[in-house]
């Protein structure tokens, strides 16, 4: 079973439900950078509700690759942004594990966005102790292909029987090209639960680490878990 992704900066649970179910995870770093994505931003939890958290950029474009993109003067912002962290989450049950997985996936003296937004993915599994084999779709030497055609060459050099995404891009695959090619198609669908978050509402879908700092990681693995797959056929 293999799943492909843009690599995002501390992702929702879903990315990382995607990465329990699979075999082989494809860090897809060699795309063009998307606007406005989770690339190099997430959502935490303020006082006033979710909080944009966003990595600044040299030069960000759609025209550029996610690995070809650096950061700006991260430092200053790391140290500006790590107070809004501990004061949002300094009263949370596990604050301190999702701080200090927050200072240790940006601290690691990397200026690529895509490598820091890997290292947060990375750095999360181990401690929720998922342990898979990870891959840079650079270092594949594919063809120029893109969209469905690079995953399915992607597919096949892992000679993959199943290709999983998650459940919000079943419109953008054709399963008959899929079933030439001898590969199931399948939709990860995260199944979303509510949790204590200190506030009077509930926001889900929120970073991976709003989960880590308010649940224990049983629990956090447990709600990882939570989660259906379906089938795409023709």
């Amino acid at each position: 079973k293999i799943a492909i992704m843009q690599p995002y900066f501390f992702p929702y649970k879903g990315y990382f439900s995607l990465l329990s179910y699979c075999d082989v995870f494809i860090f897809l770093d060699d795309v063009s950078f998307i606007n406005k994505g989770y690339i190099n931003r997430n959502k935490i939890l303020s006082k006033n509700g979710p909080l944009d958290f966003t990595l600044p950029l040299t030069n960000a474009s759609q025209n550029r690759k996610i690995n070809h993109i650096f950061t700006y003067n991260l430092p200053f912002f790391i140290n500006k942004r790590e107070k809004t962290f501990l004061f949002s989450y300094k009263k949370r049950p596990f604050g301190k594990e999702a701080h200090h997985l927050f200072k240790y996936s940006t601290g690691q003296n990397n200026d690529l966005i895509s490598n820091i937004a890997i290292n947060s993915i990375l750095n999360t599994a181990k401690y929720l102790s998922i342990s898979k084999e990870f891959f840079l779709s650079s270092k594949l030497k594919l063809s120029p292909s893109k969209g469905e055609k690079r995953i399915i060459e992607i597919c096949k050099i892992f000679k993959a029987t199943e290709y999983v995404n998650l459940i919000g891009g079943v419109n953008f695959y054709n399963p008959e090209n899929f079933k030439k090619n001898f590969i199931k198609l399948s939709f990860l669908k995260n199944h979303s639960y509510t949790y204590e978050q200190g506030s009077p509402l509930f926001y889900p879908d929120l970073s991976i680490l709003d989960l880590i700092a308010n649940l224990d990681i049983k629990n956090v693995i447990n709600q990882i878990n939570q989660f259906s797959i379906i089938r795409k056929t023709i």
